[in-house]
């Protein structure tokens, strides 16, 4: 748990005794506390502030003040000057500067994390103790800090709704097997109700046809960094095909990538063959020799890459993303689509008045898997290459980056709907009428939706592009690709 010192130039701004005493620091410490909280970051107060606000020559506000104080926890045994003193030079007891020495005394022993004080002389203080900078924080520094550790829900893609557990119905048929399989399960969740946990739930005709709780900073296996725990994920069995699966790990991604883990974790029976194959063709892989008490597997994703690197472009993709591209050992392709089959295959990215148009429901609009079928006559793309799908017509830019898994050509309808499966946007009949020529079929993985798509101007300025694109094109300029380069590792 991490531990911050307020400066007595904090607590007083949290602390006014009345309106008038209100400052312009108090939204700013108001909010450092609250944030605090939610992180469970300890805030505390060096007993010897407490001890000097408490002798406030105004009785009204000194009695007001003894009481608001005693919510505040104090630092046990902080030590004393004489750790700093030999540094700093000797100053009187109970002067300014004897306050200042004790709070950085306490930040130089170890006592807490970080202080934060708006006072620059402390500071200057703090650097002559060797001090690092990022120790000493102002408000508005603190507030910023703790900003990047919160976590910001992200929108979940369609269908898949974001709800806390308190407001599901327990009564759902998806939790019976839930009960069977782990005894205690309505005490459990009654638990992570009442901590406010969420989970995201696919719906379907008034029932829950699949369901993903999750937790954060649940670092039980020592893996490091920032950890997700997914608590439960299950898709009940009559709506299997529909890749809720997958719908319901573009969501955890999604949060995932947003709010920077390192780490994601599961746990699952090795009965459940189907869950666990999905999870290894997304780069989650069986910890050796560890189970846990119900006999279950623990199931790991790491997401920052390592110096133990994937053996090609495409293994690094599974590995470590979505999102993730090996960019510099990965060739580039451009491939226009059309916007009503963009609507269909990436319906995530639909504008709130083009989700009307779209029927749900559909299993390539669901998947992070899909396939796009072309009867350009290219020489098919490697595994591993980078698509950058530019949507023709109405936006006339890149919206989707992606990731070649494989491909197959074929004038065979029936051979290419068997290696399309339900990835693809095209009925059988359509695969018939395409299949008159030879017809390329790429299986590739939705690697993320740009916010801002990379309009054909810009493209066309950074020599990605000479025009419009037409078909299958490859990006060969040098300089186009460290602009692409560029952009993806800027891309939240």
């Amino acid at each position: 748990m991490q531990r911050f010192l307020l400066d007595a130039n904090q607590l007083i701004p949290l602390e006014p005794t009345s309106p008038s005493d209100l400052e312009a620091g108090t939204p700013i410490a108001a909010d450092i506390v609250r944030r605090a909280n939610e992180l469970g970051i300890q805030i505390l107060v060096h007993p010897e502030t407490i001890r000097e606000l408490r002798k406030d020559p105004d009785p009204e506000r000194r009695s007001a003040r003894q009481t608001l104080l005693t919510k505040y926890q104090t630092l046990s045994d902080p030590p004393g000057i004489e750790v700093v003193e030999p540094v700093l030079g000797r100053v009187e007891l109970r002067s300014n500067d004897w306050f200042d020495y004790l709070l950085l005394a306490a930040v130089h022993a170890d006592a807490v994390h970080h202080l934060i004080t708006d006072d620059e002389r402390m500071r200057r203080k703090a650097r002559r103790l060797g001090i690092a900078e990022d120790r000493i924080l102002t408000a508005s520094d603190a507030r910023a800090f703790l900003e990047t550790l919160v976590d910001h829900p992200q929108a979940p893609p369609p269908q898949v709704q974001a709800r806390k557990l308190y407001s599901l119905k327990l009564d759902d048929p998806i939790f019976e097997s839930l009960r069977v399989d782990y005894p205690g399960f309505d005490e459990w969740f009654a638990k992570a109700s009442r901590e406010g946990r969420s989970a995201w739930i696919v719906e379907q005709s008034g029932s829950y046809a699949g369901i993903c709780i999750w937790k954060t900073r649940d670092d039980e296996y020592g893996l490091g960094g920032k950890v997700m725990k997914i608590s439960t994920f299950k898709v009940a069995e009559e709506h299997r095909g529909r890749r809720y699966g997958e719908l319901m790990l573009k969501a955890a991604f999604n949060e995932l990538h947003a709010n920077h883990y390192d780490n994601v974790w599961l746990t699952a029976f090795d009965r459940h063959d189907a869950l666990l194959t999905m999870l290894e063709d997304f780069g989650f892989y069986a910890l050796p020799d560890t189970m846990t008490e119900l006999s279950e597997l623990v199931y790991v994703k790491r997401l920052t890459p390592t110096e133990e690197q994937a053996t090609d472009s495409f293994a690094y993709h599974q590995r470590f993303g979505p999102p993730a591209v090996d960019l510099p050992r990965s060739p580039i392709y451009v491939i226009p689509i059309q916007p009503q089959y963009h609507r269909r295959l990436f319906p995530d990215d639909l504008r709130e008045q083009e989700q009307m148009l779209l029927p749900w429901n559909e299993p390539f609009g669901n998947a992070i898997r899909k396939a796009y079928l072309s009867r350009n006559l290219i020489q098919p793309p490697a595994r591993g290459s980078i698509i950058l799908f530019y949507r023709s017509k109405d936006r006339r830019a890149v919206t989707a980056i992606s990731v070649v898994e494989d491909t197959r050509r074929s004038s065979d309808p029936a051979e290419i709907a068997k290696f399309a499966g339900q990835r693809t946007v095209y009925s059988y009949s359509e695969i018939a009428e395409l299949a008159r020529s030879p017809v390329l079929t790429i299986l590739f993985r939705q690697d993320r939706l740009l916010p801002i798509p990379w309009r054909l101007e810009t493209l066309i300025d950074a020599g990605v592009l000479a025009a419009a694109p037409q078909s299958i094109t490859q990006v060969r300029n040098e300089e186009a690709i460290r602009w692409l380069s560029d952009q993806l590792a800027a891309s939240p």
